[in-house]
């Protein structure tokens, strides 16, 4: 489920809630079935952003907003010999952010837009303009008008195949929590714990 969903109940359902929803389900499905290079980092981002339980005692409301603006997960934790799929994985976290970003007033969407459209491609401007906030903003909402931005991004992390192991199968992580309830570990093998 979005954050947006989450955070506001009386938020309307629609299409960019489902493409948000990619993300988790792809993180979901690689760190359960792939290595990753910190499994205690895994599991309290399992625990915390994807657990829909909200069952720690506090509200975890915004814990998936936080993660797409902040992206500190996705910055330490990496999948070992699939570099698509980190950039995948960063390229999805910053498109669904500006969902959660705060508008920029007009001028400023006003100015980001004359600046690109006189800049370049492949000039020395062009990579420092693109790393500014509004930008991305603009190329956000712009990547979020359809699903073919999200497309996009899957598509381009699939081309080239050689950035792929070549026996890459799904195998199962041993991905343990702490029951906050006992002091039993249990073994995270759904989206609810079991055990």
């Amino acid at each position: 489920m979005s954050g947006k969903l989450i955070f506001r109940d009386d938020s309307p359902h629609d299409f960019r809630d489902d493409l948000e929803s990619t993300i988790y389900i792809l993180l979901w499905v690689a760190l359960m079935y792939s290595r990753c290079s910190d499994g205690e980092k895994a599991v309290g981002f399992l625990d915390t952003v994807l657990d829909p339980q909200l069952r720690h005692g506090h509200t975890t409301y915004t814990t998936k907003p936080d993660f797409l603006m902040g992206r500190a997960f996705l910055n330490k934790v990496k999948f070992p010999d699939r570099p698509c799929l980190d950039q995948l994985l960063a390229d999805l976290a910053l498109l669904f952010s500006v969902r959660y970003e705060p508008t920029p007033t007009r001028e400023l969407i006003k100015t980001a837009e004359e600046l690109l459209a006189g800049v370049e491609p492949g000039s020395t401007l062009s990579p420092f303009l693109e790393k500014h906030h509004t930008v991305i903003y603009v190329r956000g909402w712009e990547g979020l008008a359809s699903h073919r931005g999200t497309i996009g991004f899957f598509n381009e992390a699939l081309r080239d195949r050689s950035q792929w192991p070549l026996n890459d199968r799904a195998e199962k992580q041993d991905l343990r929590t702490q029951d906050r309830l006992s002091s039993e570990r249990r073994v995270k093998t759904t989206l609810s714990s079991t055990l």
